[in-house]
């Protein structure tokens, strides 16, 4: 047809071999041998286009890591304990933290008999019931005492780690009074180190819980403190007993494996709980503006300083005596 013989005349066009393989956006490379060389316009525009393309390369990255850090915040947030499984076995634990220390601080009565019979000298010396009762004073002081510095050490080296370095000074400190009967070195053994160790042994079992529960919190409270209530009543009849049978050195040494399985119990205390992203920031930010050497030097004075004021208060104590 005519419309047919129409189309069959039409030439076709051909692309030059310049524009082959070649982007008609992308100005030519300049001096590439048989290419035309870019117009000023094109070179302008090619400059202009990647000024743009770094302009937004930083705030793309920006972005991306604020996009990152509002995941990890997230993921933070979102965070549910497990509310139970091996979190019971953390509260039979935190059980027997608080029980058998406030069990046996509130049994000093007991030992506090005892140890005037071990003695022997309340006739000759009219001070040696004030005396007899400073070493229990000093042990339950040092709990609440310390509570600051146990607070900071959580922080910095865990739940698990600051209670068991805590119990295992309590159990030091309950061994090596079985093997004196000096009430000067008991202010020590018994005051100063079994009421730090006891300190550093029971905070973290408080804040352990809140990383395994957070709807039954209360009830894990409530059965933490319930139960070391019921240790702590069964406790003196415990010592009564074993006291006047075996004497008042083996009883601190009874005393001591109660400290020692705290040791072990306290190794349940594995944190689950994942930082918050700002906090690991601001961490981070802490960490790099001071450095090791200060870090040490400030806990070590503020350690120095609370060593100081213990003694103090000690020696003004004997001085009055």
């Amino acid at each position: 047809s005519a419309l047919r013989g129409r189309r069959a005349r039409v030439p076709r066009l051909s692309p030059p071999p310049s524009c082959l393989g070649r982007s008609p956006s992308r100005a030519n490379p300049p001096g590439h041998p048989g290419l035309p060389s870019p117009s000023p316009a094109e070179m302008a525009l090619h400059k202009q286009e990647q000024a743009v393309s770094e302009a937004k390369g930083p705030k793309a990255e920006e972005d991306g890591e604020a996009a990152g850090a509002r995941g990890l915040q997230g993921a933070g947030l979102g965070f549910q304990p497990p509310e139970g499984g091996f979190g019971w076995i953390v509260v039979f634990a935190a059980t027997w933290c608080n029980g058998s220390i406030f069990g046996i601080q509130n049994s000093f009565g007991i030992l506090y008999v005892m140890l005037q019979s071990d003695l022997g000298g309340g006739e000759k010396d009219p001070t040696l019931e004030f005396k007899t009762a400073l070493v229990g004073a000093l042990a339950m002081g040092m709990i609440f005492f310390c509570s600051p510095i146990v607070s900071i050490f959580t922080d910095r080296i865990g739940c698990r780690t600051t209670a068991a370095s805590g119990a295992a000074i309590a159990f030091i400190g309950l061994l090596s009074s079985s093997f004196t009967k000096s009430l000067e070195v008991r202010y020590f053994t018994y005051g100063i180190l079994f009421g730090c160790g006891s300190s550093f042994a029971f905070q973290p079992s408080l804040v352990i819980l809140g990383h395994y529960f957070k709807r039954r919190l209360g009830l894990a409270n409530g059965i933490v403190a319930g139960g070391s209530c019921l240790f702590s009543m069964s406790l003196p009849f415990f010592l009564k007993t074993i006291g006047s049978t075996i004497g008042l050195a083996h009883t601190f040494q009874v005393l001591s494996a109660f400290m020692f399985i705290q040791i072990l119990l306290s190794l349940t205390f594995r944190p689950i709980l994942p930082p918050s992203c700002d906090s690991h920031h601001d961490r981070q930010d802490k960490l790099a503006s001071r450095n090791m050497k200060q870090q040490c030097g400030s806990q070590m004075w503020a350690m120095v300083v609370a060593c100081y004021v213990r003694a103090a208060i000690l020696f003004g104590a004997l001085q009055w005596i």
